[in-house]
């Protein structure tokens, strides 16, 4: 079993320890929960955001550089899919 790729990956992390989220803010926005993650593991800090509906847990921005960036994108994110789910008759 080659593990080169293994160990490729975990030197290019924090020496291999996962990266927990870290949520700093939770919100609800037009049913979807979204969560703010923040990354200070390495400069400058980072954001993320966890959007979940239902059962449905995704990514909504996988990275910015600013909470408000992060909150604007995630928000923007929200609106496209629930704009999409209507042309689809889903909602």
């Amino acid at each position: 079993m080659d593990l080169s790729y293994l160990a490729e990956v975990l030197s290019m992390s924090n020496s291999g320890i996962p990266n927990y989220p870290h949520i700093i803010l939770s919100f609800d926005y037009r049913g979807w929960q979204l969560q703010i993650d923040q990354d200070e593991s390495e400069s400058p800090t980072t954001y993320s955001v966890w959007a979940k509906y239902q059962l449905i847990t995704a990514v909504a921005v996988p990275l910015a550089y600013s909470r408000s960036d992060a909150i604007k994108r995630a928000k923007l994110w929200v609106n496209t899919r629930t704009a999409s789910d209507k042309n689809k008759g889903r909602v």
